[in-house]
């Protein structure tokens, strides 16, 4: 994720200039989300596959029951 940062000469926002600062960010990252997702789609749904296995195993000790057929483990079955 990027470091967003305030336009230069402004040192804070507040009330609606927020809000609007925080849309447009948003916007922005969807917007190039949406245009790196559709240039390769099995590249980002395998990425965003690991993302989701970093999330789900994230402190020692996690256990997650599945069938290893399941959906959410596609990437590492051999037979797909």
């Amino acid at each position: 994720m990027s470091n967003w940062q305030l336009p230069e000469g402004i040192d804070e926002l507040t009330g609606d200039q927020a809000i609007t600062f925080e849309q447009s960010r948003d916007a922005i990252s969807a917007s190039n989300y949406a245009e790196a997702y559709s240039q390769d789609v099995d590249f980002y749904s395998f990425y965003r596959s690991l993302e989701s296995y970093k999330k789900s195993f994230n402190q020692q000790g996690d256990i997650l029951i599945l069938s290893p057929d399941s959906e959410f483990f596609r990437y590492f079955n051999p037979s797909n």
